[in-house]
């Protein structure tokens, strides 16, 4: 039987196990034993009982002299073992109990409780109430003599019993003796090595093999097994003898432990050696078989962690349409970094934060973060303010009033526009704004246009009070008539004023230019497999142009279509060379048609002109045949002469040539054949030509020319340059950053028109696409296109800080090429909303550094380096403070001129 209970609770389960024979009444005895049990550790520790009764008879085996020989005996014991554990805070020095919950990085100590003579019992039939105790010795060796004193027949945790027989057959019978003799039964129990065993999701670090003391690390479940092995106990027995000479506690014969008897048969073998019978046992010792027992502790690990506290500064005072900031801080007890939750208006009861901010970070508390309102309406406002550390606790709000007068917007703009030129169709406005005296500094100006079009272009220069700025705006307008464009300006609050319109007439419709002239179309390719297009068109209103060209190609007898490929624009009447080169080396024939196209739209009717991808091999009559040593394709086109006769053979082995029937022959005209779909490998090539009279020119000479396999000519795409496009490496929020980039075709083959991607904070592995992707058309070899990438624009603005850029050609894999691992350029960094500590505030203009006659300060402003001043009148550069001038004044000692400085 096993109980297990709590420590100082009563044993709660109780059973008697009949392992042989008849089950004895000692229910009633067994549970007078158990309630007599002593308390067994703290009251956080934890135990477990096994406990079992036997129905069984023991004996020792020899006659005891003084006890006239009889032996001794123990009829039906009843055997009991407690294991006690306990968990310690190392830190508190207290004791855990079971299904506490625990803060993370504690210190454990898992222990069992020493072994203890009160955590065995044992009881039999005939013996007192109280319950003998008994020993842990290793191997459950004898524990020596441990008789009671001679004034207490029963000492504490012993007592005392002997059996006496009449004859070996006789009924064992179980009666007191006198006090002067004392007959002894002890129980020795192996004490088993415990082992530890933790699970669960929280994770411990232990300081030793054993993991008995270890330090939480993470939160979560822990559990924690005390594992006791299965162990035995053997009972012995010793006697005191009172009355004789000798008055001390001894074993007899030492070290024996009692036995059961064995059967019938063997009696009297057992008796020569000193054992008894028993009908079901043989003559062994008896073993208590203490099985396996466990003592589990479950514990909730959290982390205690303590909200921070936040503190909010700002004026108390200010006006509606102007930026009010306010300055916060945070203090958190566990130093944890944060964030700040915002409500601008605090007496609304809702409590929710209408901004965190920064949006995608924590940061020490310690740091000043501002924040900025514009309200548009008079009176008090009270704001709160709460700040969130990193591990996701709130805390209080705090809050703040700040009381606003009547501020103004800013007014509208002075806008004026016109048509660039009187018959052409780009329309220019300019808006004037002035910053109000105690207003925000205007930053932006939006022009809308009467087609939906929406420009925002940032002011230009110092932004200060009484400050002009005039951003200009240009856009090509469609359709004859009116034409209106509003502009708005908006200042630094981001208040935006009244509209100011303006409007441009447009008087003729638009015309298109006339159909393109091919002035060159190249029916044979260079040796390069290279052909240049030379088209023209003239547009009636004097629009410039561009030119649109698509080209049809025949590949295996299929014919496919390549992707337009888009010019830049061109004055009109101005020649376009567009070159081409085949998309592949198996490419046979092309036709390219192009169309005309002004910069408002306006499109031509198409023109074409067809056109081959063969290579010549020409022949010399004179002097020998002449070929390119390698092809593109499976074809070799053969140009005859005029006036001369002549026969072609080619093949694979040079020694065939005379008996190939691989042949052509010329009639001594113009002559041209196509030898296609020859397979990749050397030929060798022979031409014989004779003049028209007979007689030979030149006989027999040989050569040999390859046609090449698909991976001979590949386009290899690189980014071959990437730059910033905006002038100044920081831009406020919201203000767009232009970042350029120039794909180069370094291979050997025209790369197809691709995509190029920009990649924005991009990890060490690119992902398949990136955040923004840009067509760029079809490239010849050693040609580049430039293309841009807009980044932090109004409708996309980014948090202030800083990013980094990669940009891929080639992104979507689309391109054969001998290299694809070349694609990804280097990285380029760029900031937003950040201090520009590469230009002077106080100086107008666009910059690109700081002047070297110029040293910044902390407020952005350039002033003229020690020993230097500004020159009189202002704008040029510093000058030295002890400058002289030469006036041109001269005097004369009468030998020599001297310069009169000043």
């Amino acid at each position: 039987m096993v109980a297990s209970a709590e420590e100082n609770h009563a044993f709660t389960t109780m059973m008697q196990i009949n392992k042989i024979g008849k089950v004895r009444s000692l229910v009633a005895v067994f549970a007078i034993l158990m309630l007599a049990l002593p308390a067994l550790a703290s009251a956080s520790s934890k135990s477990v009982t096994w406990s079992e009764a036997y129905n069984e008879l023991l004996l020792y085996p020899f006659p005891v002299a003084t006890l006239s020989g009889y032996g001794v005996g123990l009829e039906n014991p009843a055997v009991n073992v407690t294991y006690v554990a306990n968990v310690i805070n190392l830190d508190s020095g207290e004791s855990i109990e079971d299904g506490s919950i625990i803060p993370l990085s504690t210190r454990l100590h898992f222990v069992p409780k020493g072994f203890a003579a009160s955590d065995i019992s044992w009881f039999g039939t005939g013996y007192s109430s109280d319950s003998p105790l008994g020993w842990w010795v290793s191997n459950a060796g004898h524990p020596g003599a441990h008789c009671p004193p001679s004034d207490q027949i029963t000492g504490p945790g012993e007592t005392f019993q002997y059996q006496r027989r009449s004859s070996p057959d006789a009924d064992f019978r179980f009666t007191m003796i006198e006090p002067e003799d004392g007959v002894y039964v002890s129980l020795a129990v192996h004490p088993p090595s415990v082992n530890l065993k933790h699970s669960g999701t929280a994770q411990l670090e232990c300081t030793d093999d054993s993991r008995n003391n270890c330090t939480v690390r993470s939160p979560g479940t822990l559990n924690s097994v005390f594992v006791f092995p299965r162990t035995f106990g053997l009972f012995y027995y010793a006697y005191r003898a009172q009355a004789g000479a000798r008055s001390e506690c001894f074993e007899h014969p030492e070290g024996l432990p009692m036995i059961a008897p064995p059967s019938p048969v063997a009696r009297q073998l057992a008796e020569s050696q000193g054992f008894l019978e028993h009908r079901q046992q043989g003559a062994i010792p008896f073993e208590a078989r203490v099985p396996q027992q466990q003592i589990p502790f479950t514990f909730m690990v959290v982390d205690p962690n303590e909200p921070p506290t936040a503190r909010i500064v700002g004026p108390t005072t200010g006006r509606t349409h102007e930026a009010i900031f306010f300055t916060l801080t945070a203090t958190d007890p566990d130093g944890d970094s944060v964030r700040y939750g915002v409500d601008w208006d605090a007496d609304d009861g809702n409590d929710t934060n209408e901004l965190v901010t920064p949006a995608n970070a924590y940061i020490p508390g310690a740091t000043e973060h501002r924040v900025s309102k514009v309200w548009t309406d008079t009176g008090a406002k009270t704001i709160q303010v709460r700040a969130q550390d990193d591990r996701g606790s709130w805390g209080p709000w705090v809050r703040h009033t700040i009381t606003l007068a009547a501020g103004e917007p800013p007014g509208p703009p002075a806008v004026t526009c016109g048509l660039v030129s009187a018959s052409g169709r780009t329309a220019e406005a300019r808006a004037v704004s002035e910053t109000r005296e105690g207003g925000t500094p205007i930053r932006w100006h939006y022009f809308t246009w009467d087609d939906g079009t929406v420009q925002r272009l940032s002011a230009t220069g110092e932004l200060r009070e009484g400050v002009l700025v005039e951003p200009v705006a240009r856009h090509n307008l469609v359709g004859v008539g009116a034409h209106t464009v509003s502009v708005v300006a908006e200042d630094g609050a981001g208040i935006r004023s009244a509209p100011a319109t303006c409007t441009v007439t447009v008087g003729s419709e638009n015309q298109p230019p006339t159909p393109p002239v091919f002035t060159v179309c190249p029916i044979t390719l260079d040796a390069n497999g290279r052909g240049t297009y030379e088209v023209t068109s003239t547009d009636p209103d004097g629009d410039r142009i561009r030119y649109r060209y698509t080209s049809r190609i025949s590949i295996a007898g299929s014919e496919f279509s390549l992707p337009e490929v888009v010019r830049d624009l061109l004055p009109s009447g101005e020649s376009d060379r567009y070159p081409w080169s085949p998309t592949s080396p198996l490419t046979l024939a092309v036709s390219v048609t192009a169309v005309a196209e002004d910069e408002y739209g306006a499109r031509s009717d198409p023109s074409s002109c067809p056109g081959q991808n063969r290579l010549l091999v020409a022949t010399n009559p004179a002097t020998q045949i002449t070929a390119s040593s390698a092809f593109l394709n499976g074809t070799v086109t053969l140009g005859g002469h005029a006036g001369v006769k002549e026969w072609f053979r080619w093949s694979k082995d040079s020694v065939s040539l005379d008996r190939s029937t691989s042949e052509l022959v010329s009639d001594g005209g113009a002559f041209s054949a196509v030898l296609d779909s020859l397979s990749s490998g050397t030929y060798y090539f022979r031409a014989t030509a004779r003049k028209a009279d007979g007689g030979v020119v030149n006989a027999d000479d040989i050569l040999s020319f390859t046609i090449a396999d698909g991976d001979t000519f590949l386009s290899d795409l690189v980014v071959s340059s990437l730059e910033r496009f905006t002038s100044t490496q920081n831009v406020p929020v919201g203000e767009p950053m232009i970042i350029s980039a120039t794909v180069r075709n370094q291979g050997a083959l025209t790369a197809l028109a691709s995509e190029a991607d920009a990649y924005l904070n991009p990890s060490a592995t690119l992902p398949a696409r990136g955040n923004q992707a840009q067509n760029t058309w079809t490239l010849f070899p050693n040609d580049e296109q430039r293309v841009m990438f807009t980044f932090n624009t109004p409708t996309a603005p980014l948090a202030a800080g800083t990013y980094r850029v990669r940009v891929k050609a080639d992104a979507g894999n689309v391109v054969a090429e001998s290299n694809e691992a070349n694609n990804v350029s280097a990285e380029i960094t760029f900031t937003v909303g950040m201090a520009d500590t590469d230009v002077c505030s106080n100086i107008s203009g666009n910059q690109s550094a700081i002047p070297a006659d110029r040293v910044r300060d902390a407020g952005g402003n350039c002033t003229c380096r020690a020993g230097t001043v500004e020159p009189s009148p202002s704008g040029g550069a510093c000058v030295p403070t002890s400058s002289t001038i030469d006036l041109g004044l001269r005097y004369t000692d009468g030998t020599n001129v001297y310069p009169i400085a000043v």
